[in-house]
């Protein structure tokens, strides 16, 4: 596994992301199990909205492609299950934005709870 660090525009906040290479979904998913990260399956429908899920600690984030999505046996296997509300005629979003969203989700919440100085 390889580490980014991914930088906001204003080159403030770095985030270090582990990125995982050539590895099976079966073999990420058990690295991130024996790990000790919780994992949240990105959803059109049915899951907990962002704002409900405890973002803390560590946590790998499954989202799926925009056709067939996640496996139903990943699904299951996730920790929970998470779906960002979207009006009644929008069927779904493309994955890259499903993610953007999800991560500052995960990234307010975590800030909202730093101490302030």
């Amino acid at each position: 596994m390889r580490w980014r660090i991914a930088y906001t525009w204003a080159g403030v906040a770095p985030w270090r992301l582990p990125i995982a290479a050539s590895l099976t979904t079966h073999q990420a998913f058990t690295l991130m199990r024996t790990s000790g990260v919780r994992t949240i399956a990105a959803l059109p429908h049915g899951g907990l909205d962002p704002d409900a899920i405890d973002w803390r600690g560590a946590v790998g984030l499954w989202i799926g492609g925009e056709g067939p999505g996640l496996p139903a046996e990943l699904v299951e296997r996730c920790d929970t299950q998470v779906t960002i509300p979207m009006a009644p005629q929008v069927e779904s979003l493309n994955a890259a934005v499903a993610g953007a969203l999800l991560v500052y989700a995960a990234r307010r919440q975590r800030s909202e709870a730093e101490p302030r100085s």
